[in-house]
């Protein structure tokens, strides 16, 4: 009877810790802010082919704090990548996305790094904007914080740091 009562025991131990691991890793996967899974998504999304980058040096000088509009009539390095699905560029923007640890903000402060995705057609799917720490920005127009995580991804990628 008691060999029979410990298996029960081990057994119910066993149990809950198999839902417990269950439950962290969904919610793990649900903590991912759907802002940063839809933009894992498009970059995924074979219809997306092309990235554009421009970048303005954060040491600069502005008169004002460089918005999306502005950032894309100063930025004075452009990069096109028309075989993006096919870049190392891809999988290194992806999991800048899924360790930046972005959040909604509320000031998108001097942007200084555009991330502009385009699909065959060239219409922009997805654009992202950020400081030039990489703390904040904008993604699909909504204001973001950040670790940096991205701009830091973008800096190693074109030798900039």
């Amino acid at each position: 009877m008691r060999r029979h009562l410990l298996v029960i025991l081990v057994l119910l131990s066993l149990l809950g810790c198999g839902r417990l691991h269950q439950q962290r890793g969904a919610h793990s996967a649900s903590s991912t802010p759907p802002l940063v899974q839809s933009a894992v998504r498009v970059l995924r999304d074979p219809h997306t082919v092309r990235l554009e980058v421009l970048w303005v040096p954060k040491q600069k000088l502005t008169r004002m704090d460089l918005t999306p509009q502005l950032l894309e009539r100063t930025g004075n390095r452009k990069t096109n990548d028309s075989a993006f699905q096919r870049s190392d560029l891809k999988g290194m923007l992806i999991d800048a996305l899924q360790h930046a640890d972005i959040r909604q903000g509320s000031d998108p402060g001097d942007l200084r790094w555009a991330c502009i995705f385009y699909d065959r057609q060239g219409a922009r799917v997805l654009t992202m904007y950020f400081d030039g720490e990489g703390t904040k920005g904008l993604i699909q127009s909504t204001p973001v914080t950040s670790n940096g995580e991205v701009v830091r991804a973008l800096e190693r990628h074109f030798g900039l740091r």
